[in-house]
């Protein structure tokens, strides 16, 4: 395994945008250092500073910035694909390094070697590499893409009816336009993301109203709605009952 080239703390304007296919017969590994755009099997996501992505040798790279600059940390690793499997990384894919800045400064001290030294004179750029590809591995979260938010996003809505789930703000956060997400959920659970929200409300209005004596109008607030009246015109639509007479009957 041989380092070929390093960058630290590279920075590019607004308009830095990258597609790139069967560009080197190297791995190429990123370290954001601010957020940025990237695009896996044709999903764009959008990716925090602190992600890292490993791609493979020749693979599809297609990246670009957002909010005015791109700053990333980044390498080229010569190696037989054997030396990068034993670390486990999954290649193409984006992770979140949960300690991320022991993570800059092992880039920053390798690359001080690297050109100091030189790389063929220097085992402490090996063992440096090697410290980081473990590093990654043990650390790294990984981001399973759209599909993946959405998931989560999914789990959420059940798990945490009372948040306000605005639909914008949603599909951002999963890194979609809102068309795009719409159509994804919809696929996935064959309903809408605001008709889930809804259900999911409905469904612990009805668990609260069972299992608590709380006034309407709290149990109203811990579904998150912010108008009583208007919770009580959804809860009757989806029921047939008002809150009230649910509880009664």
């Amino acid at each position: 395994m041989e380092l070929v080239s390093i960058g630290v703390n590279e920075l590019h304007d607004g308009s830095y945008n990258v597609y790139r296919e069967n560009y080197f017969g190297t791995y190429l590994l990123l370290l954001l250092r601010t957020p940025a755009l990237f695009c896996f099997e044709g999903d764009w996501v959008e990716l925090p500073e602190g992600t890292a992505v490993l791609y493979a040798p020749k693979s599809l790279q297609q990246y670009k910035a957002i909010n005015g600059s791109y700053i990333d940390d980044w390498l080229h690793i010569k190696a037989e694909d054997k030396e990068i499997e034993r670390f486990g990384i999954v290649l193409n894919r984006p992770m979140v390094i949960k300690d991320v800045e022991r993570t800059y400064s092992i880039f920053r001290i390798m690359k001080e070697e690297y050109v100091t030294y030189g790389y063929k004179y220097n085992n402490i750029v090996e063992s440096l590499l090697n410290a980081l590809l473990f590093k990654l591995s043990c650390s790294g979260e990984f981001i399973s893409g759209s599909k993946g938010a959405i998931d989560k996003i999914h789990r959420e809505v059940w798990l945490f009816p009372m948040r306000e789930w605005l639909l914008a703000d949603t599909a951002r956060n999963a890194g979609l336009s809102i068309s795009r997400f719409e159509a994804i959920y919809l696929k996935e659970y064959g309903i809408s993301f605001t008709a889930d929200v809804i259900n999911s409300r409905i469904e612990y209005a009805k668990e609260l109203l069972k299992t608590s004596n709380l006034p309407i109008r709290v149990i109203s607030e811990k579904c998150g709605y912010k108008n009583e009246n208007f919770f009580s015109r959804q809860f009757k639509s989806k029921t047939g009952y008002t809150p009230g007479q649910w509880r009664k009957n």
